[in-house]
């Protein structure tokens, strides 16, 4: 009986002090009026300007919504959306449009001004890992995945380029690439990938012997190995990405 009647008396009390606690609340912290940094931080990120870390948090989403759903009507109106979002961040802007380097990452854009604060935002990391999507690098399981990539988001060279880039074992090296491909660095392995063939990747070692891998993934064994710094890579050729 006395557990039954403390249960009560405490529900009694509860709501006989709800509201007094909640006023206590907002006398002492103006919680109703606080509108976020929008009245002292007007300039940089208050109503009018652009936040473009959340853009990019924006931009990843879209991404992986994309991803996971398919070649249907859904994924090509997810894949337009992101292709639009992609076109507004400020790599794709002109340095008078954006009013500032557009390869910098910039915390706001007010209204009135072009990019500010540079440098303090984690816009930089969004982009990254959404590039990474782009271009179909993931880890699943333990094992590498190189594809698919979203070819709408490939900028294939158009013109032989160099890339340079520093191996696993500290040495700066070159590698020429051709008209069609376009390649990134993977755990320091460069990865170039191809227009067109069937799905299939080429491991080239340190020693110029090939091997062939057929779809997109590697195995665990070689995973870790890239991942370690110790897979003696040359380079890994993507086709049919």
């Amino acid at each position: 009986m006395r557990g039954g009647l403390a249960g009560v008396l405490a529900a009694v009390l509860v709501r006989a002090e709800r509201q007094v606690l909640h006023d206590l609340y907002e006398e002492t912290f103006d919680h109703a009026a606080f509108t976020g940094r929008s009245g002292s931080f007007y300039a940089y990120e208050g109503l009018g300007s652009i936040y473009w870390h959340q853009v990019s948090k924006l931009l990843l989403a879209v991404r992986d919504l994309a991803d996971g759903a398919g070649d249907g009507a859904g994924g090509a109106s997810l894949e337009e959306r992101y292709a639009e979002l992609r076109r507004g961040l400020g790599t794709h802007r002109s340095p008078a449009q954006y009013g500032a380097f557009p390869t910098d990452p910039y915390s706001h854009t007010p209204s009135f001004a072009g990019a500010q604060q540079p440098g303090m935002t984690g816009q930089a990391k969004e982009d990254f890992l959404a590039r990474l999507a782009e271009l179909g690098v993931r880890v699943d399981g333990g094992r590498l995945h190189l594809g698919p990539t979203r070819s709408a988001a490939l900028d294939l060279l158009e013109a032989p380029a160099i890339l340079a880039y520093v191996d696993p074992a500290g040495e700066a090296r070159t590698l020429e690439l051709e008209p069609g491909t376009l390649a990134l660095t993977c755990y320091q392995v460069p990865v170039v990938l191809h227009a067109g063939g069937e799905p299939r990747l080429v491991l080239t070692s340190l020693d110029s012997s090939r091997r062939e891998v057929e779809g997109l993934v590697l195995d665990a064994e070689t995973s870790a190995a890239l991942f370690e710094r110790r897979a003696g890579l040359l380079r890994v050729d993507v086709h049919g990405r």
